[in-house]
């Protein structure tokens, strides 16, 4: 009877492993679960932070040069009145039903933005236009080819001396972009427009809309992609300013200085 209880105690039997074998796997299962759970949230929270620095720089730079518009007149304008260099484009894209729209305005510069190439010279009035191209279904067409996917933005460094039939190159794409959708403050109605056809004025501020993928997952396929939306308002100080008194200001220097002359010699 003692020998058999010695030897019992020399080791563990098999059920006694195999318990021990479940508890041990069990707790690694845990410990893995809870590791994945981390990274998965650390990887979360720096796509959403390069997502919000990619928006941030786009949406600056779309601030600055809204912000800075100028009522410059066309000169390749079709139309016996002057019309503002001002142009945009309700887009939708077929595939997605995404808002693609598109915009063309002059600028005032000024500083070279830090997403500027290096071979970008500084410019008092440039021709900035924004064009989403995500598809051959994109509307409006872009004539960057579908290869090119994302937001595109064409500066032109001479604004107006250009002919008609020429393309300016694109300077920067942000292929992250997926959607693009602007909307128009009106200052005599005080209501914000889907759409700004007006050919004589400037909105007073314009509202930016950008929509980015976010990827979820470990499939980069976009179907397991969603969108992230972020939007800013953007005020435009010379739409108080039509074009037309742009020319009438310039003129009144003058005919103030004759009416002071004209006191001066009575």
């Amino acid at each position: 009877m003692n020998q058999i209880t010695e030897h019992r105690s020399r080791g563990f039997t098999l059920i006694e492993a195999l318990a021990a074998s479940l508890v041990a796997v069990l707790l690694l299962s845990g410990v893995y679960g809870a590791f994945r759970v981390a990274q998965r949230s650390v990887a979360e929270s720096q796509q959403s932070s390069d997502l919000n620095q990619i928006a941030r720089a786009i949406i600056q730079d779309m601030a600055r040069e809204l912000n800075n518009c100028y009522p410059m007149a066309n000169p390749n304008a079709n139309t016996e009145t002057s019309r503002i260099w001002f142009t945009f484009i309700d887009g939708e894209d077929q595939a997605s039903r995404l808002p693609t729209d598109a915009i063309e305005f002059v600028t005032l510069t000024g500083p070279r933005s830090l997403q500027s190439p290096p071979s970008q010279p500084v410019a008092d009035l440039v021709t900035v236009r924004y064009i989403l191209n995500l598809s051959a279904s994109s509307s409006p067409p872009s004539s960057v080819g579908d290869d090119t996917t994302g937001l595109v933005k064409f500066v032109d460094l001479y604004p107006g001396l250009r002919s008609d039939s020429y393309e300016a190159e694109p300077v920067q794409t942000i292929g992250e972009v997926r959607s693009l959708n602007l909307r128009f403050r009106d200052s005599a109605s005080d209501e914000w427009l889907d759409e700004w056809n007006r050919e004589t004025e400037l909105p007073s501020a314009v509202e930016v809309t950008i929509g980015l993928l976010r990827p979820r997952g470990d499939a980069k396929s976009e179907e397991n992609d969603d969108l992230v939306f972020f939007t800013s308002a953007v005020d435009l100080p010379l739409c108080r300013t039509p074009m037309q008194s742009v020319a009438e200001e310039m003129q009144t220097p003058a005919s103030g200085q004759e009416e002071s002359r004209a006191q001066s010699a009575e």
